[in-house]
């Protein structure tokens, strides 16, 4: 049997020539529908990768895919050999298998390289697209940070602010007079004690709010924007829900079109009562640290004058008991006295008036015609050595004030000049009539705006020291050396300027001299009309009832009524005075009473009176300052005289009284 094998070969495996050609064909076809499974395999792993990369499939076929650098598809080239392969392994079955295994994995290793080349291109592109994405989430992501880093540094620097707002006491609002709009911030509320929900803010709201002393000032304000005015500012007090006060001090910003037209104002407003009452505190201590020296003062120049007096009355006395003084001499010291008297009087007004305690009765009065009456006067007090000019203003308007009040203002400023120039020099009075903006006196006061006189007093004297400069107008500060001046001259020009509702200032200069200009309002003619001196007619045959309680003073005016021809009665007391009135059968004309004495006061006394004769004349009288007349209901319409008081004061408010309408 093996014999037949060797010599056969045809019948290798004990098969026929056909069975080998069918086995073989056999084997083709398996071997080729393996490269097609195989193949199928691939192009389903390369189709699952079409989708993720978004890549065209014939990109992704091994068929189909073309080299732009080669000549040929590479996929032809491969199909060619896996072609002449296959043929190879039909003509020669010994080799089959291998071929079909290198071709195959050729096949494979250049499906994964082309494979590998576009996976690589997609994943470059894919990790480009991953970096761009990223980069743009790593801004966003930067910046997100960045607002929210902003976001808390806008709220932090908020809550800083409204802290601060709160420390400094500021709140802000909003007026569109157009609209009539009004905002206010929560501090503005939070200060007033009001609630947002209750209060609705308006101007007129707002008004109510303040003291009835400062609306006025801040109605001048408002009216004055409206009038074309950019400044707005001023202090005001504002009562609020619980009834307390609070100062504040508002500021705001004026906004117009281009016309002018008023379009908003935007302002804050600021909590300053601490401020005021620390301002308060200081004044009292500058008040105190004043009384000190003005005590001091005081008991330098009574003394003085106690001297002069008690000195002249034990001359006269020792005249009166020898006999060895002669007529002149008695009567120069009764001058004397009489003289130290008035000064002591001054001295006294001079003090009122600087405290503003004075009691006075002003009225409408020519600035020029004040000048005037006193030029004989300055004239006598400057001497020979210093030439007077006098520049007044024609036709100026008058001023509502008490004439012994200018009158002595006027002197303190010529006897200040005077002295200011002890080698003789220019002196000049002028008067004219200004119309004040906003502006401020020498103290940082606001100075209302309106119509003013201005009194100028310029000397080319020695000038003020830098130091005595700031507390010029204060008591006993005097410019001259200690022997020259008592120092309340210019304290009392401040005091009387004030009294009338004016302000003063002064400019100094070591080689140009001083110059002092006083500002008094203008009046309205119609509400203080001037008083015609000349045509009063006083009857003589009058009674007047005096009421005193010190014995003395009631004597000395019952003589000096007596003198001018009047019938005279005489009480001590307000009780004593009834009693008189209801025995006398001749009428009263005047009561002529002291305001403060024992029991009943001189208001209720004249109340009690004018029952019995209503057209009684009233005067009163009294050495207090007015706060303690006033507490007695004297109010400033009464007739008053103030003791001390001469012969021809009485007189002559005695005329006034029994004259009045």
């Amino acid at each position: 049997m093996g014999n037949s094998l060797v010599n056969h070969p045809a019948s290798i495996w004990g098969l026929t020539t056909t069975e080998q050609i069918l086995v073989a064909l056999l084997v083709v076809v398996c071997l080729a529908c393996v490269v097609l499974w195989r193949g199928w395999q691939r192009e389903r792993r390369i189709s699952w990768t079409e989708k993720p990369f978004s890549v065209p499939y014939r990109a992704f076929s091994p068929r189909l895919a073309v080299d732009q650098n080669a000549a040929e598809p590479r996929g032809a080239v491969q199909c060619a050999a896996i072609e002449c392969a296959a043929t190879e392994c039909v003509a020669d079955p010994s080799v089959a298998n291998p071929l079909r295994q290198e071709n195959a994995d050729r096949r494979d290793a250049a499906t994964d390289m082309e494979l590998g080349g576009v996976l690589a291109r997609e994943g470059a592109r894919e990790n480009a697209q991953r970096s761009t994405v990223e980069r743009a989430l790593a801004e966003y992501s930067l910046a997100e940070n960045s607002l929210a880093e902003i976001a808390k540094h806008l709220q932090e620097s908020q809550e800083r602010l409204a802290y601060a707002r709160r420390i400094a006491g500021l709140g802000t609002w909003l007026w569109e007079p157009e609209s009539e709009k009004v905002s206010w911030s929560q501090e503005c509320y939070e200060r007033f004690g009001l609630d947002p929900k209750e209060f609705v803010p308006t101007v007129t709201s707002y008004l109510a709010l303040l003291h009835p002393d400062d609306l006025p000032h801040v109605k001048q304000c408002i009216a004055a924007v409206l009038a074309g005015s950019d400044q707005f500012n001023y202090d005001a007090r504002v009562r609020k829900s619980d009834g307390s006060i609070v100062w504040i001090h508002v500021v705001a910003k004026v906004q117009r079109d281009a016309q002018g037209q008023l379009l908003r104002l935007e302002g804050i407003d600021q909590d300053i009562t601490q401020r005021k009452h620390i301002e308060h505190e200081l004044r009292q201590a500058q008040k105190m640290e004043a009384v000190g020296r003005l005590a001091g003062g005081i008991a330098h120049d009574f003394n003085n004058l106690l001297t002069v007096i008690k000195g002249y009355c034990e001359l006269l006395l020792n005249f009166q008991e020898d006999r060895k003084m002669p007529p002149s001499d008695w009567q120069a010291s009764v001058e004397e006295i009489r003289d130290a008297g008035d000064r002591a009087a001054r001295l006294t007004q001079q003090l009122l008036a600087f405290s503003r305690r004075a009691i006075v009765q002003p009225r409408s009065l020519d600035v020029n015609n004040s000048i005037l009456e006193a030029q004989s006067l300055i004239e006598r007090l400057i001497g020979k050595q210093i030439t007077l000019k006098l520049l007044l203003s024609p036709d100026i308007a008058p001023v509502y004030a008490d004439s012994a009040q200018i009158e002595q203002l006027l002197i303190n400023l010529i006897v200040n000049a005077r002295d200011a120039m002890p080698e003789g020099g220019q002196l000049s009075v002028s008067t004219e009539q200004v119309v004040m903006g906003e502006s401020t006196d020498h103290l940082g006061r606001q100075v209302r705006p309106g119509n003013y006189i201005l009194l100028t007093v310029r000397d080319s004297g020695l000038g003020i020291s830098e130091d005595l400069q700031a507390r010029i107008f204060e008591p006993f500060v005097s410019t001259k050396n200690s022997v020259s001046g008592s120092g309340l001259g210019l304290s009392v020009v401040h005091g009387i300027a004030a009294e009338c509702g004016g302000y003063v200032g002064f400019e100094t200069s070591a080689s140009g001299g001083s110059t002092f200009r006083v500002l008094l309002p203008v009046c309205d003619p119609a509400t203080a009309p001037l008083l015609d001196e000349h045509s009063r007619i006083v009857r003589r045959d009058l009674t007047i009832l005096v009421v005193e309680d010190d014995d003395a003073v009631r004597n000395i005016i019952s003589n000096l009524l007596k003198a001018q021809g009047y019938s005279v009665l005489l009480a001590s007391s307000g009780a004593e005075a009834m009693a008189l009135a209801q025995r006398t059968s001749k009428g009263i004309d005047l009561l002529l009473t002291d305001v403060v004495m024992p029991g009943m006061s001189g208001r209720e006394l004249a109340e009690l009176l004018r029952s019995s004769w209503p057209n009684m004349r009233i005067l009163f009288m009294s050495g207090y300052t007015d706060d303690t007349v006033f507490r007695h209901g004297i109010v400033k319409r009464d007739a008053f005289v103030a003791k001390p008081f001469t012969i021809d004061a009485l007189r002559s408010k005695v005329q006034d009284a029994l004259t009045r309408a």
